[in-house]
């Protein structure tokens, strides 16, 4: 499992405030389920929670999506740790009973709470006192260079195996991202600060 996040505070108007996600890649010899999907041996799907498409909510394989259509995750940063059965079994009830996104619930909320649910207490991620896909990018880039098995890496360019579906069970939908940044958060509520 790779946890990735991608802190861009370098757009101005343009509302990027980066993503996060979790990305699985079946390497059991024979068909997993992943979260509500079940994956072929050797493939990989990606999971993540959108607020600038609609329906906000919980995706799979949309950052492969996004990456096709000209997204780049050059400046994303990313980790790994391997699942145990035990471990995937956690990954998705977590996975199923994280489906909603909301401006402080958003998508590094949704990335560090899978991780978190397998990973011991000295390898725990934050995405910050307010979640932020950039407080993610950090703290993944400081735990990454602690930890030398994570394989600690930058620009991470994510699988895009399978289609995009929607919700839990999932449904067979193609995102309709609302502005050209394809930033997972949307609109911040009023009162939240923008990091610069």
């Amino acid at each position: 499992m790779h946890i990735y996040a991608l802190g861009d505070s370098s757009s101005s108007s343009g509302g990027n405030f980066g993503h996060a996600g979790i990305s699985i890649t079946n390497l059991n010899g024979s068909p997993l389920k992943i979260g509500g999907l079940t994956v072929a041996d050797n493939k990989a799907i990606t999971v993540g929670t959108w607020g600038n498409t609609d329906p906000r909510g919980l995706w799979y394989n949309a950052e492969g999506y996004a990456q096709s259509r000209g997204t780049t995750w050059s400046q994303s940063v990313s980790i790994q740790r391997p699942l145990r059965q035990v471990d995937l079994d956690i990954v998705n009830e977590n996975i199923a009973s994280h489906t909603s996104w909301s401006p402080l619930n958003n998508c590094s909320s949704f990335a560090s709470q899978i991780w978190n649910s397998v990973a011991p207490d000295s390898e725990k991620v934050s995405a910050g006192s307010i979640n932020m896909p950039k407080n993610l990018a950090d703290s993944i880039r400081t735990l990454g260079k602690k930890i030398s098995w994570s394989l600690f890496a930058e620009g991470y360019r994510v699988h895009f195996d399978y289609p995009t579906y929607y919700g839990n069970p999932p449904t067979r939908k193609d995102p309709t991202f609302d502005n050209a940044s394809t930033s997972s958060l949307g609109e911040l509520p009023e009162g939240a600060v923008k990091e610069e």
